[in-house]
C-alpha cells in the first residue's frame, strides 16, 4: 500500500514535550511535519526521506553533550535527510549553541555535499517551556522566512504542483462518486465496495484512453500515468492562473550573474535532456541510442544502415581550421604538374589519420522520432529514427551552422557517461525507418530528449521532406 508521503518538514528531538510547541506552530501555519525522536538508530527511516525542505533539529539526541553528541546528531541527520535533494533549511532547536560548530564539523566529515546545500538558522529552544511558545515560534518562523528569498519561489512551485496533483485526484474521484450508485440504505462495507469497484472501472478506462485497444495489463501502469500526466498539466496551468504571484523583485536587484559555458551546458542538460525510460527494446519516442559493442546490442545501427563516417563528412567539413590537419594537407599537395613525392604521400597518410581522429571524437547517435500517439496506441508499422552526431564543444568551429541540410540544436549539453560539452547535429539525409523486431530486445537507450526538443526535430524533418524545389534557368 502506498500511503501519501507529502510532508516537507521534519522535526527531530528526543524529548517530545520540548518539541510539542514546534509541531503546534507548524500546525498554525497549515504545514504538515514528520516527527522523529532520533535517539534510537533502529527507529530511523530505512533510507533518507525524499522531498524534505526544512528540518528542525535538536543538537543533543539521547546524550549529555560533547564530541559524541555532535557525531550522533550528524549521523541521525544523514540517516533522515538525503544529501542529493537540496537545498535544505536547517533550524537549530537547542539551548546549547556551543554544540553547533562541532555538529557542522561532524556532518561535513560524514558527507561534504551538505556543506553547499544547507541554509542554517537558529530557532532558539527556550530554557523553560511556556504557554505561548507556539505563537512565539510562529512569529520566529515568519521572520526567518523573510530572509530565505528566493527560496520561497521554489517552495511556491512545489506547492502548486502538489495542489495540481490533488486537483487531478479530485477530478477522478468526482467521476467515481457520480456513478458509483451508492444508496442511502447502504452500510459502510457496501459503500466502500461500490466505490472501489467503480474506481477500478474508471481507472481502467483512463488507462485505455492512452493505451487504446493495444493496452494490456502489462502496459496499464504506463498508460494510466500518461493520462494522469495530461490531466496534471492542465491542473498545473489552472493552479498557476489562480495563485498569487510570488514577488521576484529581489532577483533583479543585482546585475545578472555570469554563467560559464560549462554551467550553461549543465543547465541546458536539465532543460533539454532526461533519463531514458521504458523497457529494453521498447524504442520509445525521444530515446537516444549510442553504438554498442556486440552484434545484438548494436542491431539498431546495423538495421538502419547508418554510416556515421558519411554523416561526419557532411557535418565536420571546415577541417582547415584544425592546425594539424591543415599542416598535413598543405604538405601533401604536389606542385602543379609534378609527381607526388614520398614525403607528400607520407603527409597525405598523416592527413587521413588526423581526419579519422577528428571524426572519431564525435559520437554517432540515433533518436526515435515516431509520433507519440502511434507509440502509445502500439500502431507503429515502422520506427522512425534520425541519425545525428554529438560534436565536442571544441570542434563546433568545424561545423557550418548556415548549411540548410543540418539541424543544429544550438545549446551545448552534458551527455550522461561522457565528459565535456556536446552539441547535437542532425542531417536531413539521415532519416531511417525500420520494422519493429524482436531483434531489438537487447537495445537500451542512453538518454532521452525532452518533448520540446523532440517536437522541434520532428517539425524540422517534416519541413525537409516537404521541400518542393523547382527548375530555373
Amino acid at each position: 500500500m502506498n500511503f501519501p508521503q507529502s510532508c516537507r518538514v521534519v522535526v527531530i528531538d528526543d524529548i517530545p514535550a520540548e518539541v510539542q510547541p514546534v509541531i503546534e506552530a507548524f500546525g498554525k501555519l497549515a504545514v504538515g511535519c514528520i516527527y522523529l525522536r532520533g535517539d534510537r538508530q533502529e527507529d530511523l527511516p530505512d533510507k533518507p526521506l525524499s522531498g524534505v525542505r526544512l528540518v528542525v533539529l535538536d543538537m543533543r539526541l539521547g546524550t549529555t553533550g560533547g564530541d559524541q553528541a555532535a557525531k550522533m546528531t550528524a549521523t541521525v541527520f544523514t540517516r533522515v535527510v538525503s544529501a542529493e535533494e537540496g537545498p535544505l533549511v536547517v533550524l537549530l532547536w537547542t539551548k546549547h549553541k556551543e554544540d553547533v560548530d562541532e555538529f557542522r564539523t561532524a556532518l561535513f566529515a560524514l558527507n561534504d555535499k551538505f556543506r553547499s546545500m544547507l541554509l542554517i538558522a537558529d530557532l532558539e529552544k527556550p530554557v523553560a517551556p511556556g504557554e505561548k511558545d507556539a505563537n512565539r515560534i510562529v512569529n520566529k518562523l515568519k521572520a526567518l522566512a523573510r530572509g530565505w528569498a528566493p527560496m520561497n519561489v521554489v517552495w511556491h512551485w512545489e506547492q502548486l504542483a502538489h495542489d495540481a496533483a490533488s486537483a487531478t485526484t479530485v477530478l477522478v474521484a468526482e467521476q467515481v462518486t457520480d456513478t458509483a450508485g451508492i444508496d442511502a440504505a447502504d452500510n459502510d462495507t457496501t459503500r466502500r465496495n461500490k466505490w472501489l469497484a467503480r474506481l477500478r472501472a474508471v481507472l481502467r478506462q483512463l488507462a485505455t484512453a492512452a493505451g487504446g485497444r493495444a493496452g494490456t495489463a502489462k502496459s496499464a501502469h504506463a498508460d494510466l500515468l500518461e493520462t494522469f500526466i495530461a490531466l496534471h498539466g492542465d491542473r498545473v496551468e489552472h493552479a498557476l492562473s489562480l495563485s498569487g504571484k510570488v514577488d521576484l523583485g529581489g532577483l533583479f536587484v543585482d546585475p545578472p550573474g555570469s554563467i560559464t559555458a560549462a554551467h550553461a551546458a549543465k543547465l541546458n542538460s536539465m532543460l533539454l535532456l532526461a533519463a531514458a525510460v521504458g523497457e529494453p527494446g521498447e524504442l520509445r519516442p525521444g530515446n537516444a541510442y549510442f553504438r554498442k559493442a556486440g552484434a545484438k546490442r548494436n542491431v539498431l545501427f546495423t538495421r538502419t544502415g547508418f554510416k556515421p563516417r558519411a554523416l561526419a563528412e557532411e557535418i565536420v567539413e571546415r577541417l582547415t581550421k584544425d592546425e594539424d590537419y591543415r599542416k598535413h594537407a598543405d604538405a601533401a599537395k604536389p606542385a602543379k604538374d609534378a609527381p607526388r613525392t614520398q614525403a607528400q604521400r607520407d603527409a597525405e597518410a598523416r592527413r587521413r589519420k588526423r581526419l579519422t581522429e577528428l571524426f572519431d571524437k564525435c559520437v554517432p547517435v540515433l533518436v526515435e522520432l515516431s509520433p507519440t500517439c502511434d507509440f502509445s496506441q502500439q500502431k507503429r508499422c515502422v520506427v522512425r529514427l534520425a541519425g545525428g552526431l554529438l560534436v565536442p564543444g571544441d570542434m563546433m568551429k568545424f561545423v557550418d551552422d548556415k548549411k540548410e541540410s543540418l539541424r543544429i540544436i544550438p545549446h551545448a549539453v552534458h551527455i550522461p557517461g561522457r565528459t565535456g560539452e556536446w552539441t547535437a547535429v542532425f542531417s536531413g539525409q539521415f532519416l531511417f525507418s525500420v520494422s519493429l523486431s524482436k531483434d531489438f530486445a537487447a537495445t537500451k537507450p542512453d538518454f532521452r530528449f525532452r518533448s520540446q526538443v523532440l517536437g522541434d526535430l520532428r517539425n524540422w524533418y517534416s519541413a525537409q521532406a516537404a521541400r518542393l524545389g523547382y527548375l530555373a534557368v
